[in-house]
């Protein structure tokens, strides 16, 4: 099985407007990719369904083979989300603001910082 997040035949409407049209992604595990559009085009929309807060009308969004929606519009443990909107704490290290979003996350404090570490490791981010 791989630990690939995979979009299969999703789409997505909303009011009766369609935001995101019938598509089939795959985003690799170990690639970074970029989405890029112009404003309105359903970039967040498309993330949001890939992370698990939004459900497609159609179709499924996994990852490692379990599916990212949960019912409840909460991202599973193992996601996270990069906003566009600063929310960093600019007197805290990098390890320090990330430490603050597992904390909000509900991880266990003795895992706190262990966590924090391995997450600026994967992406090669340094204090």
């Amino acid at each position: 099985m791989s630990s690939d997040l995979v979009l299969d035949d999703i789409d997505l409407a909303v009011g009766g407007k369609q935001i995101l049209r019938p598509m089939t992604l795959t985003f690799e595990s170990g690639v970074v990719t970029a989405v890029s559009g112009p404003s309105g085009s359903g970039k967040t929309s498309l993330l949001s369904v890939a992370g698990g807060l939004l459900s497609p009308n159609h179709g499924t969004a996994t990852y490692d083979g379990t599916p990212m929606w949960q019912g409840d519009g909460d991202p599973r443990p193992q996601v996270a989300f990069v906003l566009q909107v600063y929310g960093l704490v600019p007197i805290l290290s990098a390890s320090e603001n990330v430490a603050v979003a597992l904390r909000a996350r509900g991880a266990e404090p003795r895992d706190v910082d262990e966590c924090a570490s391995a997450a600026l490791e994967r992406f090669h981010i340094g204090d």
